[in-house]
């Protein structure tokens, strides 16, 4: 399978050079090109890339305006998948305004919904309807109902994600009604589908499929109308198996597993999802099956299988991360290639000045001051433009850590949310000891970013994590003792060390604390004399039997700190004399 994408881009590309013979017109190369593009966005983005340079090149060259701004829109594409949003908007409104030159509606509408796409995609929602409604507009003037099928499905997701992400400020009229957006968003995406279905085009299971998550948001508010929905993922999943669209296989699978879930159908679910991972696994789909591995967790969460449920959350925590990297190495890469190519371009332009200097030793007092100026200006300008790259470079570095940031706050918050809803104490310790998890890895990437060094002090962390946890929890101590020698340890390591000690410190504001009419607590980190490092920790409370309390299923939190010690390749162990002492090496 993974050797028919290769063996696809490669006659991709022997299309376009087949298309460059006699018979053939430019024309017809640039549309090859703009194939191939479309075709190779996904698995081969540099590939992509490069075939729509190369069209935008040509329609420039026969000044095709109409092939030019296609070539544009494309091109916005490719730059908005490599996460490149600036540029993908900057070539969106450069073939808007060539549609709109050439008088063709369907382009400019095709081009306010891509503008609305990059928007979406990027979290800055002001005025995407607003885009959306004049694409549709420019649709209705049209008799191709292909784009007009795009502006409603385009309506039919916007609606869902204002409802989503609450951007009700968009339509004032509709603030304080759930139930307008959901209709919107299934009434759009009604439309799309019929129009589709007419005209039988490829575009038709994601409309489906976006009309089969939005029934099931209302399927859930209303307690009924599960069995339309699973219709409507059973139709999507029969076209796709049909056209042998993998991507589209897998992130069906998962769908139909979230909705067994949602019903209770948690053995059903777990078949689903299982599918979907595997064939996301074998095909080396990243994005698919980080949302499969989202679902498996919340799955086994649901079926108590918390160590399942824990490993498949550590994997989509660590991809989502992996993605978030991916996107901001792209954006870096594209920047050190324009750096590249006006360094090559100002060596060939000092070599031929040195060339013009042999060939008239009569003007070489003349050229060579002549050299020196004009080089002393070109250094200029690449110190420039290499201050400005490292400028882009560190806004770039600001950004992705402050997504981060904003990321692990909104899992806290929705935890504590999740917490506040739930009245089963159980559930709801796990909740919260989830959301003290969270906080902590927070604390880690605050220190990480703050610094910009790849080494954390560790003493200042575990000092500011425990007063963070103490304070969270409400606890008055008597006593708090920290000895912290001043150690520096990567980030993975003070990572678990982190977690170690949250699961400590919640477990004592928890069991012990609460129950003594003194607290007290002690923890002393230090080096010993083979390089090993050493923590302590204990408190006054009554202690506890560690085997009896790990072999219990929801002991999440000793089980956590068994993993994270083996992380560190270190030894501890518990004591529980009078009071309960925890002590590892590592």
């Amino acid at each position: 399978m993974i050797f028919s994408r290769i063996a696809f881009g490669g006659l991709a590309f022997f299309i376009y050079f087949s298309s460059l013979s006699a018979s053939a017109t430019i024309s017809d190369s640039i549309r090859n090109l703009l194939k191939a593009s479309y075709h190779l966005s996904q698995q081969y983005p540099d590939s992509s890339s490069w075939a729509v340079t190369k069209a935008i090149e040509l329609a420039e060259k026969i000044q095709n305006d109409t092939l030019l701004a296609d070539s544009y829109l494309e091109m916005s594409y490719v730059k908005s998948e490599s996460g490149n949003s600036s540029a993908a908007s900057l070539f969106a409104f450069k073939a808007i305004q060539l549609y709109e030159k050439l008088q063709l509606p369907n382009g400019m509408a095709k081009g306010f919904c891509r503008v609305a796409w990059i928007k979406l995609e990027t979290g800055t929602h002001d005025d995407v309807l607003e885009d959306l409604y004049q694409a549709l507009d420019l649709a209705k003037q049209d008799v191709d109902s292909t784009v007009l099928s795009t502006v409603y499905h385009m309506l039919g997701l916007a609606y869902n994600w204002i409802n989503k992400y609450g951007m009700k400020k968009h339509m004032p009229a509709y603030r304080d009604s759930f139930n307008m957006w959901l209709d919107s968003s299934i009434y759009y995406n009604k439309k799309a589908v019929a129009v589709r279905r007419k005209l039988k085009v490829r575009g038709l299971p994601n409309s489906l499929n976006n009309l089969g998550m939005v029934l099931l948001k209302s399927a859930r508010e209303t307690k009924t109308g599960y069995n339309a929905v699973d219709s409507i993922y059973q139709e999507v999943l029969k076209i796709r198996l049909r056209r042998k669209d993998y991507p589209g296989i897998s992130a069906s699978y998962t769908n139909l597993a979230q909705l067994e879930r949602y019903q209770g159908n948690y053995a059903q679910a777990l078949r689903y999802a299982q599918q979907g991972r595997i064939l996301a696994e074998k095909m080396n789909y990243p994005f698919h099956l980080r949302l499969n591995y989202n679902e498996l967790s919340k799955i086994h969460e649901a079926m108590g299988n918390l160590d399942s449920a824990l490993f498949y959350t550590r994997k989509y925590y660590k991809m989502q991360l992996m993605a978030a990297s991916e996107k901001n190495k792209n954006a870096i890469k594209e920047l050190e290639t324009r750096y590249e190519v006006s360094k090559k371009d100002a060596a060939l332009n000092l070599q031929q000045q040195k060339l013009r200097l042999q060939q008239s030793y009569l003007w070489f007092a003349l050229a060579g001051i002549a050299i020196m100026v004009f080089a002393s200006i070109i250094f200029f300008r690449l110190y420039h433009k290499n201050k400005i790259l490292s400028n882009r470079n560190t806004h770039l570095m600001s950004e992705q850590n402050h997504r981060i940031k904003n990321n692990l706050q909104i899992i806290s918050g929705l935890l504590s949310l999740q917490a506040n809803r739930t009245y089963d104490h159980a559930s709801r310790d796990v909740i919260e000891a989830s959301q003290a998890r969270v906080e902590a890895m927070s604390l880690i990437h605050k220190k990480l970013y703050t610094n910009s060094l790849s080494l954390i002090q560790v003493d200042e962390f575990i000092a500011e994590l425990t007063h963070q946890v103490l304070l969270a929890a409400g606890a008055r101590l008597q006593k708090k003792d920290l000895q912290l020698s001043r150690i520096k340890l990567k980030a993975d390591t003070v990572t678990s060390l982190g977690l170690i000690v949250n699961e400590l410190l919640i477990n004592s504001c928890k069991y012990a604390f609460p129950i003594i009419n003194q607290p007290e607590l002690y923890l002393h980190l230090e080096t010993m004399t083979n390089d090993r490092i050493m923590l302590t920790y204990h408190d006054n409370g009554p202690g506890f039997d560690f085997k009896k309390a790990l072999a219990k299923p929801q002991s999440l939190g000793l089980k956590l700190i068994h993993i994270q010690v083996e992380q560190l390749r270190g030894k501890y162990e518990w004591s529980c004399n009078g009071n309960m002492m925890f002590k590892v090496i590592f």
